[in-house]
Order: C-alpha cells, then sequence, then structure tokens
C-alpha cells in the first residue's frame, strides 16, 4: 500500500519557567498536500522565510515535535523563531488571551523616521532605528489592550538590550498607539527601536507580556 506524506505546519508548546502563563509558537500553514496519479505528493511553498517540519503524524520521525529538544528550545534566544512564527500567549490557567505574529523587520528606516515627524532626531553615532510589525489579535474572553500586555525589545549580538523608551519617536502605525480589541480583534502595529548598527543582523527581537516572565525570541531579520 502507498505511503502518503504529509507536511504539516508543526505546532510546538513551550511553557514558561514561571508558574503563570503558556506559549504556543506555531509557524504560519506553508504546504499543501496534493496526491498525484504516481501516487506521491507535491508541495508547494510560499516564497517567504518560514519554518516547516515533516514526518509521521504521530511525531515519530519529527526531530522538533513537541517534548524534544529541539522542540522546548524554539523561541529561546539561542534558537530564535523564524519571522512568520505565530507566537500564543495563555494564562495561567490555559485561557488563550493572544496571538502574536512577527511579521515583518526592517533593520535600517531612519529615513522614514525622520520624515515621520518633526521632531524626530537623528539616531546616537553607532546607532539606526529599526521596526518591527506584529499582527496581535486578542483571543481572551474581554478585552485586551496590545500597546500595554505586550512588549518588544531587541538584544543585540554582544548582549545589550534596547527598548522604545531608549528613544522617544513617532513612527507610523506603531504598537502603541492601537486601541482595545474584544475577543476575535486583530490589528497590525509596529515597534520602533534604536539599536546597535554593529550586528544588527545577528541581534534578536524579544516578546514578553505583562502577565508572564516567559520571553520569546524572534530572528532579527
Amino acid at each position: 500500500m502507498r505511503r502518503f506524506i504529509m507536511a504539516m505546519a508543526v505546532t510546538i508548546m513551550v511553557t514558561s519557567a514561571c508558574a503563570g502563563g503558556t506559549t504556543t509558537l506555531t509557524p504560519r500553514e506553508t504546504a499543501a498536500e496534493s496526491e498525484t496519479d504516481s501516487g506521491t505528493s507535491s508541495i508547494a511553498e510560499e516564497p517567504q522565510e518560514e519554518l516547516s517540519l515533516t514526518g509521521s503524524p504521530d511525531g515519530e520521525d519529527n526531530p522538533a515535535a513537541e517534548g524534544s529538544p529541539a522542540a522546548l528550545e524554539l523561541g529561546d534566544r539561542a534558537n530564535p523563531a523564524p519571522v512568520g512564527t505565530l507566537v500564543q500567549i495563555s494564562d495561567d490557567s490555559g485561557q488563550a488571551q493572544w496571538n502574536v505574529t512577527l511579521v515583518g523587520t526592517n533593520l535600517n528606516v531612519n529615513e522614514e523616521i525622520i520624515t515621520e515627524n518633526q521632531f524626530n532626531g537623528l539616531p546616537d553615532a553607532g546607532f539606526q532605528y529599526a521596526a518591527a510589525t506584529f499582527l496581535v489579535k486578542y483571543v481572551g474572553s474581554d478585552k485586551g489592550f496590545p500597546g500595554s500586555d505586550l512588549s518588544v525589545a531587541f538584544v543585540s549580538s554582544s548582549s545589550t538590550t534596547h527598548k522604545e523608551s531608549d528613544a522617544f519617536i513617532v513612527g507610523p502605525d506603531s504598537l502603541d498607539s492601537l486601541n482595545e480589541l474584544y475577543t476575535g480583534g486583530e490589528e497590525e502595529g509596529s515597534v520602533y527601536i534604536s539599536i546597535p548598527t554593529l550586528g544588527a543582523a545577528e541581534g534578536t527581537w524579544r516578546l514578553s507580556h505583562s502577565f508572564d516572565n516567559g520571553e520569546y525570541f524572534f530572528q532579527a531579520q
């Protein structure tokens, strides 16, 4: 009997080190199963960076299945999740609160920041303005505030941390300008941070939440 191969986007559970909250890292679906006349399957992938793992449905042949070392490390600073990965954050009761996807980054938006507002100044010497754009969806039972519930920082390749408060600048469609979202509501917003120019591409974006001490890392670009 012919064996069918399925390509699936693997959902990886990552549990916070603190008592409250869990997080699920879910790469965007990037492949579809289509059986050909010969009995094999063809996989069509989108032309964007993505995490696509294949294996048996029960995970026996999948090195990143839930519970394996690879799965537990995804989203750590040593193994940041790729751009396009969805992070689902739950409260301490296990109720999902936010679906957050890093949908794009730009490590040098100096020109955009300078032209956005007359009070925006040039970055300090050795620094540049960077942007991370997130799609946020509130999936809790009441309402959430993206700007206050979610916190984003940039951790450089030399292990220094950089936050929005380091340089008070006004950027277009900022995450902290979004109004509260009720269940099912979603919006896109960007975070703007002054980061070191040296080794910018080797840094990581860090996402955290006010009710969860866990930190979840994405690749810089």
